[in-house]
């Protein structure tokens, strides 16, 4: 399982067919809309760890960003971002 990342990697507007003729037998992009996306790979390490694992990293997640809005500070962490 993949998921495209956040940002397209390149401005330029791609065909279907153009996409195809470049990357049609990576799996490492993901045409949207035009835009090329690179692919972040997710499932597997996560279907790996454990659901104390999981756990953990959650609540590290929700307590900095307790501290991050406590402090108004610019800062996010991201859905998918890995601890």
């Amino acid at each position: 399982m993949a998921l495209a990342s956040d940002f397209p990697i390149s401005s330029a507007v791609l065909s279907f067919e153009d996409f195809l003729a470049r990357y049609g037998d990576d799996s490492r992009y993901e045409l949207i809309d035009g835009e090329l996306f690179a692919l972040e790979p997710t499932g597997p390490h996560v279907r790996a760890a454990s659901p104390q694992a999981i756990q953990v990293a959650a609540t590290i997640a929700r307590w900095l960003n307790c501290d991050i809005v406590r402090q108004g500070v610019d800062y996010f962490i991201p859905h998918r971002g890995m601890i």
